[in-house]
């Protein structure tokens, strides 16, 4: 999958290199630091621009799906086919019933699903639907009432689309996609020793600060780091960073540890007859020495005016 995007990835072959070391011929099958470190900076690069795009509804859609013996894979995209760019990624696991599904009914369910899953973007205006498989033109014209595929071509009557074939080659992003839940995740080998600064440093970024990490808090960044690597006084290191970390001390709510009785409260009739004064903090320390914000409201116009102190 990230083989279909490269071209939108600056230093591919550099950040890859790791990876493709491990498919020449004799290599022993060693995952390390390195190549951990390449795999999750080229799928955060997959979450970013400008590989991932905010829609334009004033184009065309592009839905890119696949269907394997796993799941279903579905890409939503915009462009020409074959240079087009994603706008989100969907996949699901094929239930028990669905596994026993011919070839040509699994992929008409990719697109059915699809369709279902992305419908803000898709309903109301014609788009694509690209896919590897040839016989979805003639099955859309199967007049048999009792068929499976025939309900689902009914339920796809309400768009305004256009099956174009794709081939296989071309097809791999959303191929990759149905596959994604092909093996259960195993154990295979020891948590890799981590000595070196500048390592942890990276780690603690991909799996905080990128958007694959999705700046989590610390018991799940820690207990994700933990599953692959280990370190001397790791969980507090994990910590420390996390504390550091300015966009979730901005972001993220702050809750009380103890909390004000309910009572009943009236609403004022004049503008600042009755105020409310938080301070929040303390932060990481700005530029300018400040660690607190002293939040100021006025109960009835609900004005709030937020002031940086010391």
């Amino acid at each position: 999958m990230i083989g279909y995007y490269r071209r939108f990835i600056p230093r591919f072959s550099k950040i890859g290199a790791p990876l493709h070391a491990l498919f020449k011929k004799n290599a022993k099958f060693e995952w390390m630091v390195e190549q951990e470190n390449a795999f999750a900076s080229l799928k955060s690069k997959l979450t970013m621009q400008p590989i991932l795009q905010y829609p334009d509804f004033s184009k065309e859609f592009i839905l890119t799906t696949d269907a394997s013996n796993q799941g279903l894979g579905a890409i939503p995209s915009e462009g020409e086919i074959g240079k087009d760019l994603p706008i989100a990624y969907a996949s699901r696991n094929l239930n028990k019933a669905e596994k026993n599904y011919s070839t040509s009914e699994k992929k008409l369910l990719a697109i059915v699903w699809g369709i279902k899953h992305f419908r803000p973007y898709l309903y109301g205006q014609k788009f694509k639907i690209a896919s590897d498989h040839k016989p979805l033109k003639w099955l859309m014209n199967i007049k048999d009432p009792g068929s499976r595929l025939f309900k689902w071509r009914i339920k796809l009557e309400e768009c305004d689309y256009e099956i174009v074939y794709k081939k296989g080659l071309l097809n791999t992003n959303a191929d990759a996609l149905s596959r994604i839940n092909a093996w259960s995740s195993i154990d295979t080998q020891n948590p890799i020793e981590i000595t070196g600064e500048e390592q942890k440093k990276q780690i603690l970024f991909e799996y905080h600060d990128a958007p694959i990490g999705g700046r989590r808090g610390m018991n799940k960044t820690f207990k994700a780091i933990k599953a692959k690597f280990h370190w001397s006084n790791m969980r507090q290191e994990v910590e420390d960073y996390i504390k550091k970390c300015k966009s979730c001390q901005i972001n993220k709510l702050l809750v009380p540890k103890k909390r004000a009785p309910m009572e009943i409260t009236t609403t004022t009739d004049h503008p600042f007859d009755k105020c409310c004064l938080v301070i929040v903090g303390p932060l990481l320390e700005t530029e300018k020495g400040n660690k607190y914000i002293l939040t100021f409201q006025d109960d009835l116009s609900k004005l709030v005016t937020m002031i940086p102190i010391p």
